[in-house]
């Protein structure tokens, strides 16, 4: 974009305002910075008291205020803290070392914008003169030091200050002194900056070409991030923005959309469940985490960005339902046959040989001597489900067949168990998403059957089924025990917080005995989740918890609110460049992954009109697993229809829920 601008002959000068342009800070706004002076004053300077200390933001900012009203142009640091010291009775060398100290923190926060950069560097390619412009309190000096630190002020450069040469932008003087100072025309210059007032209009208005830049304003998901402004809202949004602005190279418009969600939703999102598990962990005492793949495998990547200074154990553990529903089998219960018969969203005879890892034909015949003769992709009905499951709890063939599959594998489950040491003393837990804890309970049923009495602790993202009592099942943002209208939406979280956390390998099918070890073995890898973008995805993941500060300002902090405000807007209202980007996802809900199916494709007013009526049912899947995605990016009188029914079901369910607490 400013290539074409700099390179004309008949400009001479380069103008770049300072903060929010070239510049931008982990926090998302500049009163972030007194907040962290706030936490920082009660250790450096113990002087000072208690309540000065807790409310220093907002005395800080009071402070500035009231130098302005004092009739100059622009105010100085130094003003500003005589007025604090005047207010509240400080000694004028204890102000001074505050000063200082928001120097010191202002200097540490302050990271360079890529794009803009470059832009100064072409401009010193093109031959042109490239000036700094700020309207700011702090000592040109100081501002200087930040330009220069980030490698952005050269030798030839000059910065202008408002406070130094007592003109501000806003009012115009400022761009007088600079054209007179660098002896040129307006013309001849040119302004880069992002206030849209002074940056922009002011500048114009003098004749002066002026470019509005807007890469360092919040986003939608930022702002959700910042919240009310509190600490935690101002380093999760500074971090999720300092993601966003991070230099990388072309990509496709989708993959784009992909970096920005793991930015902005499902790098927050990720994090703040790991710092509750943190927090959950120093309670009860776990020295190791076991991150289950696929879903644990973004975690763990995470956990090691975020713990890497801390005392705790991060293991990558192979596992899925596939490879402990099976092993942990003894007899064919009701809770066996819950994940061997569930039709998610259907079943057949290839799906079932799947899950319990036969061969399709020896599934078919056995069925076929017990009344139930279908083909191996025939999908079964409900009378064939009830069949299936009175064939499965009675002696015959194919429950023979199970339990041996089941006694075959659990010897070699159990091997890979011990050697990544499951049976340690050391406490542990595991981490998953969720959403009903079965994998813990067949990992315990496993481990129960070697004589071990280690009681498993899973600390999930949500979960969709209460705990028994006595299991040690922890859920982060929502449960049955939470409140209807957040374990309603939660529910529909799950789908996509499982893409979000999708892995780069197969699902876990069993275990082999290597000799030496023992290895997971692993279903080929789908070679189309590269094309889709996985690698964008985490990317984006991971450089928001890189760019996060390591302080602990998260601890006391409940950042749950804000996620679900996060997936909240996600779900209900995707902008087309993010239903595009996960709807084209290749997504399945089974547990053998038997069928892949677009996670949020385009839907027609006949297929709209199909899922409405299935609405509530799990073959709604077999259209969209993402009504909203869908509805997006289909065309304009479906995405009305959809729009209509999803406002009628809205209204319904909060009548219901209504009539409900009326009667109670």
């Amino acid at each position: 974009m400013f290539e074409t601008l700099i390179a004309s002959e008949k400009v001479r000068v380069v103008s770049f305002d300072v903060f929010d342009t070239v510049l931008t800070r982990v926090t998302a706004q500049p009163k972030g910075i007194f907040q962290i002076m706030s936490r920082c004053l009660a250790d450096r300077l113990e002087a000072l008291s208690g309540p000065f200390v807790e409310n220093f933001c907002a005395y800080r900012i009071a402070a500035e205020r009231t130098a302005r009203n004092n009739g100059v142009a622009e105010v100085t640091l130094r003003e500003i803290y005589q007025v604090l010291a005047q207010s509240h009775g400080l000694d004028p060398h204890l102000a001074d070392r505050i000063a200082h100290l928001e120097i010191e923190l202002e200097t540490a926060s302050v990271f360079a914008v890529p794009a803009l950069k470059r832009c100064v560097e072409r401009c010193r390619e093109l031959g042109k003169k490239v000036i700094f412009v700020s309207d700011m309190y702090l000592p040109g000096s100081v501002v200087q030091g930040m330009l220069q630190k980030l490698g952005l002020f050269d030798s030839g450069d000059t910065l202008y200050i408002s406070s130094e040469q007592q003109q501000t932008k806003g009012g115009g003087g400022l761009f007088r002194v600079v054209l007179e100072h660098e002896g040129c025309r307006p013309e001849e210059l040119w302004h880069i900056g992002d206030n849209r007032h002074s940056d922009f209009t002011v500048p114009k208005a003098l004749g002066i070409s002026a470019v509005h830049v807007t890469g360092a304003f919040l986003t939608k998901n930022e702002e959700i991030l910042l919240g009310e402004g509190d600490l935690a809202g101002q380093y999760l949004a500074g971090a999720a923005r300092l993601a966003r602005l991070k230099e990388r190279g072309p990509s496709r418009a989708d993959h784009e959309a992909l970096y920005q969600l793991g930015a902005a939703l499902a790098g927050p999102v990720f994090v703040s469940y790991l710092f509750w598990i943190a927090a959950r962990i120093r309670e009860t005492g776990v020295r190791r985490l076991y991150f289950v793949s696929r879903d644990g495998q973004i975690l763990h990547e995470l956990a090691q960005v975020l713990f890497r200074n801390e005392d705790l154990e991060l293991r990558y553990l192979y596992g899925s339902r596939q490879a402990w529903h099976l092993p942990a089998l003894t007899e064919i219960t009701e809770q066996e046959l819950y994940w061997i018969t569930i039709a998610d969203p259907h079943l057949s005879i290839r799906v079932l040989a799947g899950r319990l890892l036969l061969d399709p034909l020896v599934v078919q015949e056995a069925l076929r001597a017990d009344g139930l003769d279908r083909d191996v992709d025939i999908v079964f009905d409900d009378r064939d489900i009830r069949l299936l499951r009175e064939i499965l709890v009675k002696p015959g063939e194919l429950a023979t067949r199970v339990k041996a599959r089941a006694a075959d594998l659990r010897h070699d489950a159990v091997g890979y168990l011990r050697q990544e040491g499951l049976f340690d003393e050391v406490p542990w837990a595991l981490v998953d998403l969720g959403w009903f804890g079965n994998m813990q309970d067949s990992l315990q049923k496993m481990l129960n059957e070697t004589g071990c009495r280690t009681e498993v602790r899973g600390f999930y993202f949500g979960l969709l089924k209460q705990p028994q009592p006595g299991k040690l099942k922890h859920p982060f943002l929502f449960s049955p025990t939470s409140d209807s209208d957040r374990f309603a939406l939660g529910s529909c979280f799950v789908q996509i917080a499982e893409l979000f956390a999708s892995g780069d390998h197969g699902s876990t099918l069993c275990y082999r005995n290597e000799g030496s070890s023992y290895a997971p073995v692993l279903k080929d890898r789908s070679e189309w989740i590269d094309d889709w973008g996985l690698c964008h995805l985490r990317a984006g993941a991971l450089s928001f918890a890189e760019a996060l500060s390591p302080d602990g300002w998260h601890r006391g902090s409940d950042l749950r609110e804000r996620m679900f405000s996060l997936m909240k807007r996600l779900f209900f209202t995707p902008t087309p460049d993010e239903a595009l980007a996960l709807g084209q996802y290749r997504f399945s809900s089974d547990q053998g992954e038997t069928v892949l199916r677009p996670f949020a494709p385009p839907l027609s007013l006949g297929e709209s009109v199909s899922y409405i009526r299935r609405f509530g049912g799990l073959d709604r899947f077999g259209l969209t697993f993402w009504l909203h995605g869908s509805r997006v990016r289909s065309a304009w009188h479906v995405n009305l229809f959809l729009t209509m029914c999803s406002q009628c079901l809205i209204r319904y369910n909060d009548l219901r829920r209504w009539l409900s607490a009326s009667r109670g």
